[in-house]
């Protein structure tokens, strides 16, 4: 069987057995201590660390589509030792052997996967999660832990990064770290969901001998107003010459042309135009936030090839200055 037919093969099983599972998931994560932030969180597409996979019970329908799983994810592990390069392939695999339980293996899976596509963050988000489930006690090593942050350097607003960097950082003992990583986050959720992590930022800065989020405290006080506002348009021409989801990247820089952005964010052509507001959430380095900063300067950049990365052929406009705090937006217009 060819390797396209493998991978077609590959996703009708895997397809098959989420239907079958639909609580497998749900099941494995029960004895969380945060379990209630987890269950809201994976609705987002976030995971928790701990648990164990629900045993599948013989001669179920689950049953057979774990076994057609298996054999076809085992026929697509042989044909990737003969032709490595295919990164869709060691992605699916990855996915196929966590859900089968066999943790070692997703991991290795995602180590190949990543050594091909290493600025994709949804990809270090799920390679962290499998190194981390390889772990008996589920701990987040250093090298998940630096995935996860390259993560959040190219997507600043990747909520399951952000959630997984602050259980990495109760896992060290830092609690203040933690609750505060999940500030960040709780600012990009509502509902029920930023209810479930405000209680375990309430744990955390219990932890860490902090008082209780006030009511209106979604992250750091002053984040509200060391904002950078940026309007964004871009040519008609050029947005429908090209596909609705190309990344746009908003870079912002300190006045010194530092090379890592101060804080960035990540949006999709269908959404231009449109005025965002960047704050210390949108911070990229680590004790150096947005607020920080009284000046800064701000570009815009379609990302054509897709990556996070400048590549050849993006479409970017000249960087401009601005106050942080200013109540006036930037206006930034992409056009060839």
């Amino acid at each position: 069987m060819s390797l396209a037919l493998l991978l077609a093969a590959l996703t009708g099983a895997l397809s098959g057995l989420l239907i079958a599972l639909p609580l497998w998931r749900q099941q494995r994560y029960a004895s969380s201590g945060l379990l209630a932030g987890v269950l809201a969180l994976a609705c987002a597409g976030l995971y928790a660390l701990l648990g164990t996979p629900a045993a599948v019970q013989a001669g179920s329908p689950a049953q057979s589509a774990a076994q057609d799983l298996a054999s076809n994810a085992a026929q697509l592990r042989q044909a990737l030792q003969a032709d490595p390069s295919q990164t869709e392939g060691w992605i699916l695999l990855a996915r196929a052997e966590a859900l089968l339980g066999n943790t070692t293996a997703a991991e290795a899976a995602w180590q190949q996967a990543l050594t091909q596509a290493p600025d994709e963050p949804a990809l270090l988000v799920e390679a962290a999660q499998a190194r981390a489930d390889a772990d008996p006690q589920r701990h987040i090593d250093d090298t998940g832990l630096a995935w996860l942050e390259q993560a959040r350097r190219l997507d600043p607003q990747a909520q399951r990064a952000l959630w997984l960097i602050g259980i990495a950082q109760r896992q060290r003992g830092q609690p203040a770290a933690a609750a505060q990583t999940w500030q960040q986050l709780l600012a990009l959720l509502d509902g029920s969901t930023a209810g479930s992590v405000r209680e375990q930022i309430d744990i955390a800065r219990a932890q860490a001998g902090l008082p209780p989020l006030q009511a209106d405290q979604a992250a750091p006080a002053n984040e509200v107003a060391a904002q950078v506002k940026v309007s964004l348009s871009v040519d008609p021409a050029l947005a429908a010459r090209l596909p609705a989801d190309t990344p746009v990247f908003v870079q912002v820089r300190d006045l010194a042309g530092s090379p890592m952005p101060v804080a960035a964010l990540r949006l999709r052509l269908e959404q231009l135009p449109l005025t965002v507001h960047l704050d210390d959430g949108n911070s990229v380095m680590p004790g150096q936030p947005l607020s920080s900063h009284t000046q800064v300067r701000v570009s815009a950049r379609i990302a054509v090839s897709g990556s996070a990365s400048r590549s050849e052929g993006d479409i970017e406009t000249a960087a401009s200055s601005i106050e942080v705090g200013s109540s006036t937006p930037l206006r930034l217009h992409l056009q060839p």
